[in-house]
């Protein structure tokens, strides 16, 4: 098994949005998950998970509307995804 694959092991949606991020996840682990969000210049924003819920608060990060690529750390694995961030 390749600890670096994400295929399938989180499901991000919806896409395009503009306040929050629901996700589905695959894993088994119950270990500590971190999400960033990278914009086109490469600018790395640290996510907040909310407590006990699969949600990720967009809120107050002023974010410019365009396409990002959602990043996640678990332990060894690592995956990314694109979003769309739509401000209308």
């Amino acid at each position: 098994e390749n600890p670096f694959s994400s295929e399938n092991l989180f499901h991000f949606y919806p896409n395009p949005t503009k306040e929050v991020i629901y996700f589905d996840s695959q894993l088994s682990e119950n270990k500590q998950i971190s999400f960033y969000l990278i914009d086109l210049n490469g600018k790395r924003i640290e996510l907040q998970k909310q407590e006990n819920a699969n949600i990720l608060s967009l809120e107050g990060l002023d974010l410019a509307q365009g396409i990002y690529t959602l990043q996640w750390f678990c332990g060894e694995k690592m995956g990314m995804s694109k979003i769309a961030i739509s401000n209308d």
